[in-house]
């Protein structure tokens, strides 16, 4: 029911307006530190990321 209960956080938070690469990232990246299979899904190479680069690129921009 814990791990549930996060993943119910997580995802009600991801559905916010105006969330952007920057503010997502970290997210993922934290799921997949306490979950590693997440990884293969939700990590910055993962197959669902078109583009890689560009968007490692625009985080950076993001973040300044």
């Amino acid at each position: 029911m814990k791990h549930f209960k996060k993943f119910q956080s997580i995802t009600k938070n991801l559905q916010q307006q105006g969330l952007t690469l920057a503010i997502v990232r970290p997210v993922f990246k934290a799921v997949v530190e306490d979950y590693p299979e997440m990884g293969e899904y939700l990590g910055d190479t993962a197959i669902i990321v078109c583009s890689p680069d560009f968007e490692n690129e625009l985080v950076k921009l993001m973040n300044g």
